[in-house]
């Protein structure tokens, strides 16, 4: 009898367990567009408007993409960097989601309580509305002699919060992630916590 239960919860709990394992990523969406050609040494600079280059927040974000290039093998330098590198961010203005369920104002557990079989008491509807917001960080990678434009990519989250410097570092390393991505792909990234 005992190892009959263990058969089935065994089972059982392998699923749970895995169910918590999608909990700790972090979901993302990567658009690229590459005419990608490697240069060595792979040195590149930050590409700054004097705006960016005076913001606290441009330097954070930059930190975090310089972190995820290193892991490709790019080394940031002042001294004839082969790559330009921009980025841009930002947060979407919320769409909304309207979600409709009904609840049973006297729900029965065994066929309708007092009204009978068929009857189940009186459902309401109620609604509420669900604020989705889409953070995103961008990369354009251009060859410093010539200025042409290599690799451009953007990295996207949907989230019900609005805070977009939290989400930055793991939407920088969503952007390395199989670097350089093919021309014209989107593809799903799961960025562990």
């Amino acid at each position: 009898m005992n190892q009959r239960i263990v058969r089935w919860l065994a089972p059982l709990a392998l699923l749970l367990l895995g169910g918590c394992s999608t909990l700790n990523v972090f979901p993302a969406k990567v658009t690229a567009f590459s005419a990608w050609k490697p240069l060595t040494p792979m040195t590149y600079a930050f590409d700054r408007t004097p705006a960016q280059a005076k913001s606290l927040e441009d330097q954070t974000y930059e930190a975090d993409v310089r972190q995820a290039l290193a892991t490709r093998g790019f080394v940031e330098t002042a001294d004839a960097p082969k790559y330009k590198v921009a980025i841009r961010y930002g947060v979407t203005d919320p769409r909304v989601t309207r979600e409709y369920y009904v609840d049973g104002a006297f729900p029965s557990w065994w066929g309708g309580g007092y009204w009978g079989p068929y009857w189940n008491g009186f459902y309401t509807t109620r609604q509420y509305d669900q604020p989705w917001y889409t953070r995103e960080l961008r990369i354009d990678i251009t060859e410093a002699a010539t200025g042409q434009k290599l690799y451009e990519a953007t990295a996207r989250n949907d989230s019900m919060s609005r805070q977009l410097a939290p989400a930055i570092p793991y939407l920088a390393r969503a952007l390395v992630d199989e670097f350089p991505q093919g021309n014209g792909t989107t593809r799903s990234v799961n960025v562990p916590l």
